[in-house]
């Protein structure tokens, strides 16, 4: 059995968590977990689903995002606050 690094398991548990919060809003989310904090990258719909991400990764891991490289594909939201 081959042992899977802290951090390559803590990315993938943490990007399951962001999307099942945000994941309608986002395509080809990744999230990577250093040892300072997150980096994440990927397309959201909007600059709110973006923000979310961020905010949603921040509560999980209880680490700043290092650099959130999520390009949105419409600068305006379509969904109600």
């Amino acid at each position: 059995m081959t042992a899977v690094p802290l951090n390559a398991t803590e990315s993938a548990r943490l990007e399951a968590l962001v999307k099942a919060r945000v994941g309608w809003q986002l395509i080809e989310l990744e999230v990577w977990v250093e040892d300072a904090g997150i980096r994440l990258t990927g397309l959201a719909s909007c600059n709110c689903a973006r923000q979310m991400a961020r905010t949603e990764a921040e509560h999980w891991s209880g680490q700043p995002v290092l650099s959130n490289d999520i390009t949105v594909t419409r600068p305006v939201c379509l969904h109600p606050h």
